[in-house]
C-alpha cells in the first residue's frame, strides 16, 4: 500500500522489481563447469530454459515453466564435457521472493540412469549455494522443482561446480549495488547515440491499482517505472534508461509529492538532465488502466518511455508498410499522420499480445511511436505540447480491447455500428471504368455480372458522376454522366443494389474556376477548370476548414485530385458532422466511399465525425471510409491502391492485420484481380483473401476467362455469400466489445501459444470457430505450410481431422480449395439464400463443456443464443435440440458424410443442444 508519509521505501533489491538489476557473472573457467545446453519440461514465453544458464542473474532473465503443466517442473543441463561435479549455485524467485522451495539434484551415471545426488527441503533464499556429499563424474545434470508457488519454477540462474580443492564457493552477494552498462538509441536525439549509463540501486514507489490485479512500480532513479502482477510477474517492463523525456533532456531524479490511495492517484516532480521541472499526475483508478500526465513549462516534446516484452502489434497504416506483423523485429520510430497515400488510417494505439498490455496516446498534434525489440524500447512521443496523457491498458486480450474501446470513446472516437449490406459482394467503377463512367456504362457492367450470377449488393460510382468542372462535394449537381441520377438509383435498388459515390472532405473555395497547373492526371482523367463550391463560404464562415497557425483556414492541394487549393473540413470543430450530413443528403444517394487523398501531416483526427455523422445517420447510409484515426468511421475500413498480386503477398495482408490489433477489423482493399484481372491465378487468391475477411469486391469482369476458371472465382464469392450471416453476427459482437472477431491474428487469439509467434504465412480467426488460411505469400507454388493452434480442426473441404499445435508442411492448397479449418467452438451460421432461414452448423471439435453462441441477424437486433457442452467426441443419434424460448424440440439432420450437426434458427429464439 502506498505510504504518503514515507516518500521512499528502502528496497534491498528495488530495481530487479523494476526489471533494471541484472547481476552479470563472470564466466570463471577455474570454478564454474561450461554448460552447453539447456531444457526445460516446459517454458512460459519470453522464458526459455536458456536463460538460466546465460550467466545473467536477472527477473527478466530466468526460466519459467508453463502454467498449469502437469507433475512438477524440471530442467536438463548438458555440460560441454563430462567431468566431476562439486555442486550447484542456484538463483531463483522475483526479486527476493519466491525461492524454490523443495527440490532435487539428480546426475546422469555411466548407465544412463538418473541418481539422486541432492534433496533440498524448505528453502527460502533466492540465492542459494547447494554443495553435494561428494564429487559426481557426469556430462547431465538434471533438477526437479518439487514445490514452488503455484508450480511455478522461476530460475534465474544456474551455476555448475566443479570439484575444487577447498572450501565450496560462496554464492555471489546479490545486495551489493549493481552497475549495468547500456548502450540506446532513443527518439530522444535522432542524430546522436546516447552514452553509456549507469543503473544503481535507488528507492521506489509502489503504487497499487484501485481495482484489478496489478501494481505499478515507479522508480525516483531516472523515473524508471514497471507493472507486476499479482504473482509478482513483469508485465509491462521498465525502460534502460529513463522513463521520460521532456523539454530536451531525460529525467534524472523524481519526488513523490502527493497521493491519494482512495483515488488511486499519485502526483511526482521529475527534473530531468538539463534541469527543467516536469509535473507527473499517474492515475490507476480505472481497471487495468494507467494513465500519466506530464505537464512541463514549454512547448516541446514529451517522450514517454517503457520497455518491450514479446511481439506488438498496430498502429494503423504506419504499421502495415513495413516487413513483418511483429513491429518488434527492428528498431523503427512510426509517424502517426496521414499523407495523403498509403498512411490515411491513424492510430497509435500498439498491443503486446503475448505479454498482456497495450499502449496509447491520443492528445493532438505529431504523434510519433519507437518501437526496438533489440534494445528493449516502447516509446511514445508527441511535440510541440507542454501537457501530454498517455495510457498503458492491462489484461487479458480480450479485457484490453475492452478497456480500449471504453477509453477511445471517452476520446471521442466512437465506433459505427455495422451495416449487413456492407458484408455483402460489392462492385466498384474504378478497377472497371476508370474516369469513363456514366449511366450507360455502370448498368451495362452491373447486369452482366448479375448475368452471371454474381449477387452483387453495392456499387461505388467512384467518378464521373458531379456536374462537369466541379468534383464530388458539388453537393446534388449531377452533370451529364449522370443526367437521370432518379432513375439510375431505382433500377439499382430494384436490383437489390444499394448506390454509393466516392466522396471526399476537401470543398473548393467559392468563385473560380481554379484551374491545375499539372498537365498529367491520374488515369484517365480530363480536367479543365474546377468551379467553385458556394458553400464553402458558409463554412469559412462558421469555422468549420482546418486553421493555419494564425487562425486563418489553411488552403491544400491534393496530389491527385482535386488537383487545385481547398479547404479541408476539420472534424474536431463542432457542428461540422451535422453541416457536412446535411449537405451530404443533396446528392440522395445510399451511401459513399470516402476517399480524401491530401496530405495532412498530424492532422489526423479531422475526418471522424463527419464520416460518422453519415454513418449514423437515419437514412441509413452505408459508408466505406478511408480516412481517420484511432476507430473507423464507416462499417468497411479500406486500404488503398494495394496493386493486386505483389501487395497481396505483403502489404495488404499486414494492414489488414495491423488493423484489425487497433480494433479496427472489417476491413476492404481493392476490388478482386485490381487492375490485373487477366491474371486469373491471382486473381482467384486475391478472391480467397477477401472472402476471409469483411468487405469482398469485383470490378472488371473476368470476360476471357474458361468456365472453368470462373467456377473458382465464383466458389470463393458464394463461400462468402454463404457465410455472410456469421461474418455480419461477429462484427457486431466486434462493435460490442472491442475485440477483433472478425479477423483476429493469431498471436492476439493464441495469447500463450509460442508457436503462433513468427508464423511462415498469413493466417487469422474469423470469430472463435473459423481459421482462415488463404495461399497468399508465394502464390503460384499450391503449397503453403500451416499452423494449427491448439485444439482439434477439421479441413473445411476434405473433413479430414487434424490435432493443433502442429504445423502442416507443404499443405496443398489448389485455385479451387476452401482455405478453411474449423476449430475453437465449432459453430458456423450460414444461408442459401437471402431470404432462407439461417441454418446452423455445428463441427464435433469443441472440448470446453459450457459454450455459449451468441448470433445476431442481418437486421442488426434479432439475436439468437445457442448453448452446448463438448462435441470433440459427440455421438450425434444421442443429440436433441431445443428451442428454450418455446420449449420445443427441434428438428435436425446430421451430414453423415461430414459429420456435421445441422438446424435451422429464429429470431429472437434461444436453443440448447444436450448431448445425452
Amino acid at each position: 500500500m502506498l505510504n504518503t508519509k514515507k516518500t521512499y521505501q528502502k528496497l534491498t533489491m528495488s530495481l530487479s522489481l523494476l526489471g533494471l538489476s541484472t547481476v552479470l557473472l563472470a564466466q570463471n573457467n577455474t570454478v564454474f563447469a561450461e554448460i552447453k545446453s539447456a531444457k526445460g519440461n516446459s517454458e512460459l514465453q519470453n522464458y526459455s530454459a536458456e536463460k538460466a544458464v546465460d550467466n545473467v542473474v536477472s527477473d527478466k532473465s530466468r526460466w519459467i515453466n508453463q502454467r498449469n503443466e502437469k507433475g512438477h517442473p524440471e530442467i536438463v543441463l548438458n555440460l560441454k564435457k563430462k567431468q566431476l561435479v562439486r555442486g550447484i549455485h542456484l538463483y531463483s524467485g522475483f526479486g527476493h521472493k519466491d525461492a524454490v522451495k523443495d527440490f532435487v539434484v539428480y546426475y546422469k551415471d555411466v548407465n544412463s540412469n538418473w541418481k539422486k545426488v541432492k534433496d533440498i527441503r524448505n528453502n527460502s533464499k533466492t540465492a542459494l549455494a547447494v554443495p553435494f556429499k561428494r564429487a559426481v563424474n557426469t556430462a547431465e545434470l538434471k533438477i526437479v522443482f518439487t514445490k514452488t508457488k503455484e508450480n511455478l519454477a522461476r530460475i534465474k540462474e544456474i551455476k555448475v561446480i566443479k570439484n575444487l580443492q577447498g572450501k565450496f564457493p560462496a554464492i555471489d552477494d546479490l545486495k551489493a549495488k549493481i552497475k549495468v552498462k547500456y548502450k540506446y538509441e532513443s527518439l530522444w536525439n535522432d542524430s546522436k547515440r546516447f552514452p553509456s549509463d549507469q543503473i544503481v540501486l535507488d528507492s521506489i514507489v509502489n503504487i497499487p491499482f484501485i481495482t484489478g490485479d496489478f501494481q505499478l512500480h515507479v522508480s525516483m532513479k531516472n523515473f524508471q517505472f514497471s507493472v507486476s502482477d499479482s504473482d509478482g510477474e513483469i508485465v509491462i517492463p521498465s525502460h534502460k534508461i529513463s522513463g521520460l523525456y521532456f523539454s530536451g533532456g531525460k529525467a534524472m531524479t523524481g519526488r513523490l509529492l502527493n497521493a491519494d490511495r482512495e483515488k488511486g492517484i499519485a502526483v511526482f516532480k521529475v527534473k530531468n538532465s538539463v534541469n527543467k521541472i516536469a509535473k507527473v499526475t499517474v492515475l490507476t483508478n480505472d481497471e487495468n488502466v494507467i494513465k500519466f500526465t506530464v505537464e512541463t513549462d514549454d512547448n516541446s516534446r514529451i517522450v514517454l518511455n517503457a520497455g518491450v516484452d514479446g511481439v506488438a502489434h498496430g498502429l494503423g497504416d504506419s504499421g502495415g508498410f513495413h516487413e513483418k506483423f511483429d513491429l518488434t523485429s527492428r528498431r523503427r520510430v512510426y509517424p502517426i499522420d496521414n499523407n495523403g497515400g498509403g498512411h490515411r488510417w491513424a492510430s497509435s494505439f500498439v498491443i503486446f499480445p503475448q505479454s498482456g498490455y497495450a499502449g496509447v496516446h491520443f492528445n493532438l498534434g505529431a504523434k510519433k511511436v519507437l518501437l526496438d525489440g533489440i534494445a528493449g524500447s516502447y516509446e511514445m512521443a508527441i511535440d510541440g505540447v507542454n501537457t501530454a496523457d498517455f495510457y498503458y491498458i492491462l489484461g487479458n486480450n480480450k479485457q484490453i480491447y475492452q478497456h480500449y474501446k471504453t477509453l477511445r470513446n471517452k476520446y471521442g472516437y466512437n465506433d459505427v455500428y455495422p451495416k449487413s449490406q456492407l458484408f455483402e459482394l460489392g462492385w466498384e467503377t474504378w478497377d472497371a471504368l476508370g474516369w469513363n463512367t456514366n449511366e450507360k456504362t455502370v448498368k451495362e457492367t452491373l447486369q452482366e455480372f448479375l448475368d452471371r450470377g454474381y449477387p452483387i449488393r453495392w456499387a461505388v460510382t467512384g467518378s464521373g458522376f458531379w456536374e462537369e468542372g466541379g468534383t464530388t462535394t458539388s453537393f446534388g449537381k449531377f452533370g451529364p454522366k449522370f443526367s437521370n441520377a432518379v432513375a439510375l438509383k431505382k433500377w439499382l435498388n430494384d436490383n437489390k443494389i444499394a448506390w454509393m459515390i466516392g466522396l471526399r472532405t476537401n470543398i473548393v473555395p467559392a468563385g473560380g474556376p481554379y484551374y491545375s497547373k499539372r498537365k498529367r492526371f491520374d488515369r484517365n482523367l480530363k480536367v479543365g477548370g474546377f468551379k467553385g463550391n458556394p458553400i464553402a463560404t458558409e463554412g469559412l464562415a462558421k469555422g468549420y476548414f482546418i486553421k493555419d497557425q494564425n487562425g486563418d483556414a489553411k488552403k491544400f492541394t491534393s496530389g491527385v485530385f482535386p488537383v487545385v487549393p481547398t479547404y479541408i473540413i476539420d472534424g474536431r470543430v463542432k457542428g461540422t458532422g451535422q453541416w457536412f450530413l446535411k449537405q451530404f443528403n443533396k446528392w440522395n444517394v445510399d451511401g459513399i466511399k470516402e476517399d480524401t487523398m491530401m496530405r495532412l501531416g498530424g492532422n489526423v483526427d479531422v475526418f471522424n465525425r463527419p464520416i460518422s455523422a453519415l454513418a449514423n445517420a437515419k437514412q441509413n447510409y452505408l459508408i466505406m471510409a478511408r480516412c481517420g484515426a484511432f476507430s473507423s468511421p464507416g462499417t468497411l475500413l479500406r486500404i488503398n491502391d494495394t496493386g493486386g498480386a505483389s501487395s497481396m503477398q505483403r502489404r495488404t495482408p499486414l494492414n489488414y492485420m495491423q488493423y484489425a490489433a487497433c480494433g479496427a477489423p472489417n476491413v476492404y482493399s481493392d476490388t478482386i484481380g485490381f487492375h490485373r484481372i487477366r491474371d486469373k491465378v491471382s486473381s482467384i487468391r486475391l478472391a480467397w483473401m477477401q472472402a476471409m475477411t469483411a468487405g469482398i469486391a469485383v470490378g472488371a469482369l473476368p470476360k476471357k476467362w474458361s468456365v472453368e476458371d470462373e467456377a473458382m472465382l465464383k466458389k470463393a464469392i458464394m463461400f462468402r455469400y454463404a457465410l455472410t450471416p456469421y461474418f455480419y453476427s461477429e462484427a457486431v459482437r466486434a462493435f460490442n466489445t472491442g475485440y477483433p472477431y472478425t479477423l483476429t491474428p493469431l498471436t492476439i487469439a493464441n495469447k500463450y501459444d509460442l508457436n503462433a509467434k513468427h508464423l511462415p504465412n498469413y493466417q487469422w480467426m474469423i470469430g472463435e470457430s473459423i481459421l482462415a488460411t488463404p495461399l497468399l505469400k508465394n502464390y503460384k507454388s499450391g503449397i503453403m505450410d500451416i499452423y494449427l493452434p491448439a485444439g482439434k480442426w477439421i479441413d473445411y473441404d476434405t473433413n479430414k481431422v487434424y490435432e493443433g499445435k502442429q504445423m502442416l508442411k507443404n499443405f496443398e492448397m489448389p485455385l479451387g480449395k476452401t482455405p478453411v479449418f474449423i476449430g475453437g467452438k465449432g459453430i458456423i451460421t450460414s444461408r442459401k439464400s437471402d431470404d432462407s432461414a439461417i441454418e446452423v452448423s455445428v463441427y464435433p471439435v469443441s472440448k470446453i463443456s459450457n459454450n455459449v453462441y451468441e448470433y445476431t441477424y442481418m437486421n442488426g437486433k434479432d439475436k439468437s443464443i445457442i448453448k452446448y457442452g463438448k462435441m470433440s467426441d459427440v455421438n450425434f443419434s444421442k443429440v436433441k435440440v431445443v428451442n428454450t424460448t418455446k420449449n420445443s424440440i427441434v428438428k435436425f439432420t446430421v451430414d453423415m458424410k461430414k459429420n456435421i450437426l445441422k438446424f435451422t434458427i429464429e429470431p429472437n429464439c434461444n436453443y440448447e443442444i444436450i448431448n445425452n
